[in-house]
């Protein structure tokens, strides 16, 4: 490869160095500079020693030529603070039935809150009902004549801290079976209201005196 174009106007060169022979002995040093600038340059020299490896990456940041970038550790997301407690632990009860039964649906369905709470300790709370709820569902409870549940549709679903829904649905279904309902009327249908704090405990609204 030739590091300049090619010129006529020159003397005849010399048959060795190709410089004209009047000026030969004058440009050698010149000649042999430009050379070698010309076939060494960015050439790799079989003398020179092999890069060790890890080499440091560039001045400006990025990684030497030919050289892969240590995988940077894995990141371990750091635990969620104040998470949601745990739900309270289902631990059921039998309770007595009542001493007589119920004269209409509206006794009758106190009498039902009463058995689901007493049957459900942990899971209640008796204090004052806290001005700000943490979840309202509502249930409407179909019951068979014995007491036991036929079916159970949800009213209401709460707007936040929607797993409250299913441990209402739970609660009412593990407090089965509740007071025979076979002498009153039909429907057997009690919707009971679930008034959720925020440790996850309810108390049910017929039940709630202010």
């Amino acid at each position: 490869m030739r590091c300049t174009e090619p010129r006529d106007d020159l003397p005849p060169a010399h048959p060795l160095t190709g410089v004209a022979r009047g000026t030969a002995r004058a440009t050698m040093p010149l000649l042999t500079l430009l050379l070698s600038g010309c076939l060494g340059g960015g050439l790799p020299r079989a003398d020179a020693p092999a890069s060790p490896a890890g080499t440091a990456a560039a001045a400006d940041g990025r990684p030497a030529a030919g050289r892969v970038p240590a995988a940077e550790p894995a990141r371990v997301p750091a635990p969620v603070v104040g998470g949601a407690p745990p739900a309270p632990r289902l631990t059921v009860v039998r309770p007595p039935m009542p001493a007589r039964p119920a004269r209409n649906a509206a006794e009758y369905q106190r009498q039902m809150a009463q058995h689901l709470t007493a049957a459900l300790p942990g899971l209640s709370y008796a204090s004052r009902t806290p001005d700000v709820l943490l979840a309202i569902p509502v249930l409407s409870v179909e019951l068979n004549a014995d007491g036991s549940v036929r079916a159970v549709d949800v009213l209401r679903r709460p707007g936040q801290a929607l797993d409250t829904l299913q441990m209402a649905i739970d609660a009412v279904r593990a407090a089965a079976p509740y007071p025979p309902v076979g002498h009153l009327p039909r429907p057997w249908k009690f919707n009971q209201v679930f008034l959720y704090n925020d440790q996850r405990l309810f108390k049910l609204q017929v039940l709630d005196v202010r």
